[in-house]
């Protein structure tokens, strides 16, 4: 039979060995919440790189349009749809009819 002293022991021990766990697995389910919020860091983080590197490709495609003359080629064409604007206005004949019947 245990005594007084032994059966406080062994309640004593239970109570801090109980508490070890309940410690043990508070800082786990931390450390877990803790390495989850790093890996969504990273992978945001990543979906970031790729967002902003398709964004730079864009921006370098524009540039090269621009400076490579493309964009000079744009304007003329713009000219072109503007001058033949201004000849169509000037004719006189509605849309659909001929000269034979205005």
């Amino acid at each position: 039979m245990m005594g007084a002293g032994e059966t406080f022991a062994a309640i004593a021990f239970a109570g801090v060995l109980i508490a070890l766990i309940v410690a043990g697995t508070e800082m786990f389910r931390r450390f877990m919440n803790y390495k989850e919020r790093q890996l969504e860091m990273s992978e945001q983080s990543a979906r970031s790189t790729a967002q902003n590197k398709a964004i730079e490709d864009r921006l370098r495609a524009l540039e090269s349009i621009v400076t490579d003359g493309g964009y000079d080629v744009a304007s003329k064409i713009e000219a072109l749809r503007d001058t033949r604007k201004v000849e169509d206005q000037g004719s006189g004949v509605p849309l659909g009819l001929s000269r034979e019947n205005a």
